[in-house]
């Protein structure tokens, strides 16, 4: 297990390291993340490579299909309750700016590469395919589904992302240990920063527009989707 969180800590490094060169250089956000995103994963790629592991051991093993609907339901969903939760929260005066301009600034397709399926797969394989996977062989599963769960809160470096993060790294790390394998989770990641990216940008004509005007119904959708996701996963459990 220390081998595995020595990889992630050395990720994690290069992540920031190479973010830093970028923005340093002049770079824009969204470079950096794709630059950093990549060497993220390649660095843990190349440790596992050294040993040398299966694919296996990144959790690469096609799951059960209840798993992946479970995934598609949460990842549908999960990002709108995570919405209204950062709505109620005292948050630094331009904030939700700078996030909303990263999202927003972009040609939508470098958008949805950038943000949701980098972030997908490369951080995914990080925190569930190597943490949570590795944790789960020492302490309970519950314990190292929080514990990868916070620390992929924290490498966010960002107040306003830290509830959202934390509730996906929890039922990202759910979905992995109760499916042994990391593809669902990529699956609700990326569904879940796809969807915020395009009804931010109102890419559905007229979809956040309706969401906006009627959000007590869109809050029980949501919850509904996300609940039935769960339930999914805790009616396996039995």
């Amino acid at each position: 297990m220390l081998g595995a969180v020595g990889l992630v800590a050395a990720a994690l490094g290069s992540f920031l390291l190479a973010a830093g060169i970028v923005v340093g250089a002049g770079g824009s956000p969204v470079v950096a993340v794709i630059v950093a995103e990549l060497t993220f994963v390649a660095v843990a790629v190349v440790g596992l490579v050294m040993h040398p592991l299966p694919v296996a051991a990144l959790g690469l093993v096609v799951p059960a299909r209840r798993y992946v609907g479970a995934a598609m339901l949460i990842g549908s969903s999960a990002w709108y309750l995570n919405l209204n939760v950062i709505d109620l929260l005292p948050l630094p005066e331009g904030g939700v700016e700078t996030l909303q301009d990263i999202v927003d600034g972009p040609h939508l397709i470098v958008a949805v590469l950038a943000l949701a399926v980098l972030p997908a797969i490369c951080e995914e394989l990080i925190f569930r395919g190597i943490l949570v996977r590795s944790l789960a062989t020492r302490f309970a599963p519950t314990l190292a589904v929080l514990i990868s769960a916070l620390v992929f809160a924290g490498y966010h470096l960002s107040v306003i992302q830290l509830i959202p993060t934390f509730t996906l790294g929890v039922l990202a790390g759910v979905l992995t240990v109760r499916s042994h394998s990391v593809i669902p989770a990529m699956t609700a990641h990326l569904i879940n920063n796809a969807m915020a990216i395009l009804i931010s940008r109102d890419v559905v004509p007229g979809a956040s527009g309706w969401i906006d005007a009627h959000r007590a119904p869109s809050l029980a959708i949501a919850g509904a989707l996300t609940m039935g996701g769960i339930t999914i996963l805790v009616g396996k459990l039995r």
